[in-house]
């Protein structure tokens, strides 16, 4: 008798235990995200808008970056590009200067030194001018044109946007 007492002590402690340890986890897993301040939100903007400006020639952030890895440039881009349309969404004062953003994001994705990587090896006398027929290139420029022309309808680039979601 007197072990099955102690071993319900110890079931009963065990318990209590899983159970505290189960109040902790959900007291430290609470969410505590508050959205950025407009200061902050402001530094990272001009960051954004800095390093998209600068294009993607090799001496500049996008371009050192492009030469780790080519694909981290069109990432950069694309992901930048919906951190901006996501912006405009939640404050609408930023709307023209986040279009302005992702049109010159766009203007860089359509440049050399990140379309060329995405582009067959053929030689420049057989080369047509055409956009890459990489899905990888093609999938994040047209996200990024969605973005543009979620905040610019009449956008310069509807009609590359049209034809690359039609196909």
């Amino acid at each position: 008798m007197k072990q099955n007492r102690h071993w319900s002590r110890r079931v009963r402690w065990g318990r209590l235990l899983v159970l505290l340890g189960v109040l902790l986890w959900v007291a430290f897993s609470w969410p505590t995200y508050q959205p950025p301040s407009r200061p902050e939100v402001r530094l990272r903007l001009n960051y954004l808008e800095r390093v998209i400006q600068e294009g993607a020639a090799p001496p500049t952030t996008l371009g050192r970056l492009t030469q780790l890895n080519f694909e981290w440039g069109l990432f950069t881009l694309s992901f930048s590009t919906y951190a901006l349309a996501n912006l405009a969404q939640q404050q609408p004062d930023l709307r023209a200067e986040a279009a302005a953003a992702i049109g010159r994001a766009i203007e860089v994705a359509l440049t050399a030194p990140i379309r060329q990587p995405f582009e067959p090896l053929v030689p420049a006398e057989y080369a047509v001018p055409a956009l890459p027929s990489s899905v990888l290139y093609l999938g994040h420029l047209n996200l990024m044109l969605g973005c543009h022309r979620q905040l610019v309808p009449n956008s310069p680039y509807r009609h590359l946007h049209d034809s690359l979601s039609a196909a």
